[in-house]
């Protein structure tokens, strides 16, 4: 019944080994949680905000990050969500130049005969409109 540290009078215990909470007791504890206020005022939290502004985090962190987040992939709704917030942010010619920068010398090798067949059924149906087809014509006289 005791264990030998026990027996020669030191107060340790055994680990216990707990086992995962239930949903009904994580709902309790997350209700207990809510509308409670942060212990920090706005003003403390400003200051704290001051603090890290500017800081940078270590090598070591970032591979740490890095590390923490492989494997994860986004939902489809996220990734919609992200495609939602970035459109319509005009892109300053610097960063166009960077990207175009990017992309440029890519090995953009030849399509398989199937990935070919993809591309052509997701466009299967579809048709310009009259707008777009005024635009490529544009575009077409500006190159020759």
């Amino acid at each position: 019944m005791f264990t030998d540290a026990e027996k020669e009078g030191y107060n340790i215990k055994p680990k216990r080994i707990y086992s995962p909470l239930s949903e009904e007791h994580k709902k309790k504890i997350s209700l207990a949680h809510k509308g409670k206020k942060s212990p920090h005022s706005e003003d403390t939290k400003k200051k704290i905000g001051l603090v890290h502004k500017g800081r940078k985090h270590s090598e070591e962190s970032k591979k740490n990050m890095s590390l923490a987040h492989v494997g994860n992939k986004h939902s489809e709704e996220t990734k919609k969500k992200m495609s939602l917030g970035c459109t319509g942010i005009p892109k300053s010619k610097e960063t166009k130049k960077k990207m175009s920068l990017a992309q440029k010398g890519k090995i953009k090798g030849p399509m398989s005969e199937e990935h070919k067949k993809k591309l052509s059924l997701a466009r299967m149906g579809k048709k310009h409109s009259e707008e777009t087809k005024k635009k490529m014509r544009l575009r077409y006289v500006k190159k020759a």
